[in-house]
């Protein structure tokens, strides 16, 4: 008799919950529109004209770049999912864990535009000060990080997308061993809560 061996594909992916080809798409624009939002805050307090209160611009760019209130949004997040992790049925906390991180997210993608704007706005300065090596070489580490606060902030997003409701990734939670779950669950309620007492 021919033992049956269970795998990861991208069909179970998607029975599970795990995977929409659609919704992955819709937020990769999603995360684009946002970040040109960014984007233009930044050319707007560099080229606004007085009248537009550049000096008010340039504060709300200044904050954006910050990731305080990205991380102060996303810990009760976190939490949230951990405890929907802990008790599958209560939506309650999928709710609470869904409205905190999609917060989070939408900061953290207007983040990534404003950091993108920076480096464009200081970009033709860089080049006259260092030569086009130097400008170069910022732009190749600047896009490697702007790359990895991007997948981040997808992240944010991901996670909750696989509590936003989906029947299939609660079922597949409580099919989880119950002590799979627990580890799980605190993981993801106390790693937020002891990043943010102890930084």
């Amino acid at each position: 008799m021919a033992r049956t061996k269970s795998s990861v594909d991208k069909a179970w992916l998607v029975r599970n919950g795990f995977f929409c080809k659609k919704a992955f798409a819709e937020q990769a624009r999603k995360q684009l529109q946002l970040a040109l939002i960014g984007l233009l805050l930044v050319f707007a307090a560099k080229w606004a004209p007085a009248i537009l209160h550049p000096e008010m611009l340039a504060k709300a760019r200044d904050q954006g770049l910050g990731p305080e209130l990205w991380n102060v949004a996303g810990t009760p997040g976190l939490i949230g999912l951990g405890l929907f992790i802990l008790f599958p049925t209560a939506r309650v906390f999928a709710a609470s864990g869904i409205i905190a991180l999609e917060i989070s997210y939408s900061l953290g993608a207007v983040m990534v535009g404003v950091f993108a704007g920076e480096f464009l706005v200081a970009a033709p300065q860089e080049l006259q000060m260092h030569g086009a090596g130097w400008t170069l070489f910022i732009g190749v580490i600047a896009a490697i990080a702007l790359t990895a606060c991007a997948f981040m902030n997808y992240v944010v997003w991901y996670l909750s997308w696989l509590v936003r409701g989906d029947i299939r990734f609660q079922n597949w939670l409580t099919s989880l061993p119950v002590t799979h779950r627990i580890a799980l669950g605190l993981f993801f309620v106390l790693m937020p809560a002891l990043t943010y007492v102890f930084q």
